[in-house]
């Protein structure tokens, strides 16, 4: 360790006594290889006498934290402060190379920022005389483990020689086995036996197909458009006319013209926001995002760009997005160490600010495009954070969106404000399906346990991988100052090459409504409460556009009226009454108990718990009441509906 930061390290150690340090002035034994040596490459934990070399724990600890605690005291902290810890090391950076630890030798001593944006000191790279101790606890380890293993048989040996023999019974003749022989335990493991073999064929094929999978740098290209000036005046019109083109990919770049510039309008010094911590080699684990730190976001590009240098210095240097994306599957395919990075996402634009200027008239601004007049989601009766309202992201590199399609399969439009490059994969509305049976049949004991894991966001898998399977997966780099726009049950991911600031809101077009009752269905079998009424919204926009109803809207008026009557008149042959009094729709309220979908145009009530209100296809859920005790109440906007099918079904002809 050099002077000049071994001075600093003890400055700092001095301000926070209680911090980890790196034992000096001939104190401390190593627990570990017992050499009571080499004390510039010790460190002690915070909370008890525990000291060791960085070299001698298991894995080698890279990053001397200001607060580090052994295995045994971190493991018997409270969760709260497990979390803290893992937040400083391995903080946002890599920690353990996937490799061999040749590539660290040459790294000398330097103070690198933590996960908190603090600092912590980088110990020195090993001399000669190091690494030769590294080499003799190394063996000493592995002695002992050999020693402990032999003298574990040597005690099994002695104890078959000193027991007495004990005389042996007689075999048991084998009986033929037949299906009604079989126990309860019997037929239980021969279930799991069943199921492991299952998905050992699976493993296989997953196997298979891997070594089938494309690389995600030679993917193609999804369109780019460059609307003219006339075409931009509208986004709503022009994005609905590229409908068609853009089911087939997931999602298209639009290019604006060169005219176009909308001013930035966030303070990097008063801008503040929350991150989430992203384990990126875990990101086919399933598991969710934990809270990271508050930044400024003049803060956050400082971290970020440390993270870059650093990650270039130590570890591997990246001049081109091909090998930033490279390095980012392999450290996702678990094949480049461990890596942590904050993500500062779902930044609600309302509450910190929008990227685009309140005095930006263009149609473009994202604060607007959602309530526009000719946009569907314009008749919702309230703002929805995400959905009408715009959610700012904040990104470094590295940091990942995982594969999701958008709430009720609405259209998004994402524009990148400032920074690094964002990389997208999309995969085509019609392929939908068949991605999540991909993704079921790699990740099959997370699917097990969260069927809904894809609504989660928190599950990635290499593109690769889909393309073994034969989905058709494209790409697109969104470069500063563009559009990306998915498309309805477009399935898209992607992860940011560097720091960037982006916004994205949804919005909605005519043919949209037809993959919004496909969404409603499936909230319905995965019991998700859906983010608002899809009929109401088809009843509101065909108000609105009277006359002339589209198309689109007419049949999807048809399909709920056709699907009503038909649950209705099986429900009065069951017995259940109508009451004649109608009843206002409140959202949060009228909510089947069941599978949590608004009931808009009915509901069943019971006897036994008045409040408690079921969609017809549940009403059978509460199984205290006979049927003759339920009735079935219809909403106030239930006559209008059927006045407005009428009208539909009249201009259909």
């Amino acid at each position: 360790m050099r002077a000049g930061q071994q001075t600093d390290l003890q400055a700092r150690v001095t301000i926070r006594s209680s911090s980890a340090a790196l034992v000096s002035g001939g104190q401390g034994c190593c627990e570990i290889c017992l050499y009571n040596k080499d004390h510039e490459n010790l460190v002690a934990c915070s909370s008890c006498s525990f000291c060791a070399h960085v070299y001698c724990l298991d894995p080698m600890l890279l990053n001397v934290p200001l607060r580090w605690h052994c295995p045994t005291c971190r493991d018997s902290r409270p969760t709260a402060a497990r979390r803290v810890i893992a937040s400083v090391h391995p903080s946002p950076f890599l920690v353990r190379d996937g490799g061999s630890s040749k590539n660290l030798r040459d790294i000398p001593g330097r103070t690198l920022p933590r996960g908190d944006g603090q600092s912590c000191q980088r110990v020195s790279s090993p001399d000669s005389g190091t690494r030769t101790k590294m080499k003799q606890a190394g063996e000493a380890k592995t002695l002992r483990g050999k020693l402990s293993s032999r003298s574990k048989r040597a005690v099994s040996v002695s104890r078959r020689k000193t027991s007495t023999r004990r005389r042996k019974k007689p075999k048991r003749q084998a009986e033929p086995v037949s299906s009604s022989s079989f126990g309860a335990s019997e037929q239980h493991e021969a279930l799991i036996d069943e199921e492991e073999e299952k998905m050992i064929k699976q493993a296989i094929l997953n196997s298979l197909a891997s070594q089938k999978k494309v690389s995600s740098s030679v993917l193609p290209l999804a369109p780019t458009f460059h609307p003219t000036l006339e075409e931009f005046k509208d986004p709503v019109s022009y994005l609905a006319k590229l409908h068609d083109v853009g089911v087939q990919y997931g999602a298209l770049k639009i290019v604006p013209p060169k005219s176009w510039k909308p001013t930035f309008n966030i303070d990097p010094s008063n801008y503040r926001f929350s991150t989430r911590m992203q384990a990126v080699h875990e990101l086919q684990q399933g598991r969710g995002f934990p809270g990271g730190g508050d930044y400024t976001l003049e803060e956050y590009q400082e971290m970020a760009d440390k993270f870059v240098e650093n990650y270039a210095r130590f570890i591997r240097e990246m001049k081109t997005l091909e090998e930033i994306e490279d390095q980012y599957w392999k450290i996702v395919n678990g094949r480049s160490g461990d890596v942590i990075v904050e993500y500062g996402n779902d930044i609600d634009s309302s509450l910190a600010g929008s990227g685009f200027s309140p005095a930006e008239k263009s149609k473009w601004n994202l604060e607007k495009i959602a309530r526009l007049s000719n946009s569907p989601l314009s008749c919702l009766p309230d703002d929805i954070k995400g959905v009408t309202v715009p959610w700012v992201y904040c990104g470094m590199q590295f940091s990942t969106f995982c594969w999701h399609c958008e709430d009720h399969h609405l259209p998004s439009i994402n524009y990148l404000h400032r920074g690094a490059p964002k990389i997208w994969y999309c995969v085509p509305s019609d392929q939908a399906e068949k991605l999540e049976e991909v993704m079921k049949r790699n990740l099959v004991r997370l699917f097990q346990d969260e069927p809904d894991l894809m609504h989660k966001l928190c599950t990635t898998l290499d593109p690769g991988i889909l393309v073994a399977n034969g989905i058709k997966v494209h790409k697109i780099i969104q470069s500063e100052g563009s559009f990306v726009v998915t498309f309805p049950r477009g399935y898209h991911s992607g992860f940011n090459t560097g720091f960037n600031v982006a916004e994205a809101v949804n919005f909605g077009y005519d043919a949209w409504f037809k993959f919004g009752n496909t969404c409603c269905n499936q909230y319905k079998l995965m019991k998700r409460p859906s983010v608002f009424s899809h009929p109401q919204l088809v009843l509101e926009w065909s108000r609105k556009r009277l006359p002339d109803i589209p198309d689109t809207v007419a049949k999807e008026l048809c399909t709920l009226v056709d699907n009503f009557k038909r649950l209705r008149d099986r429900l009065i042959g069951l017995g259940i009454e109508r009451e004649e009094k109608f009843y206002r729709f409140v959202p949060d309220r009228h909510q089947c108990a069941v599978c949590q979908h608004h009931c808009y145009l009915s509901c069943v009530r019971c006897r036994c718990s008045p409040r408690r209100h079921y969609c017809m296809l549940h009403f059978d859920k509460c199984e205290a009441c006979p049927p003759q005790s339920k009735r079935l109440s219809e909403s106030a906007d239930f006559r209008e509906f059927i006045e407005m099918w009428a009208r539909a079904t009249s201009v259909r002809g």
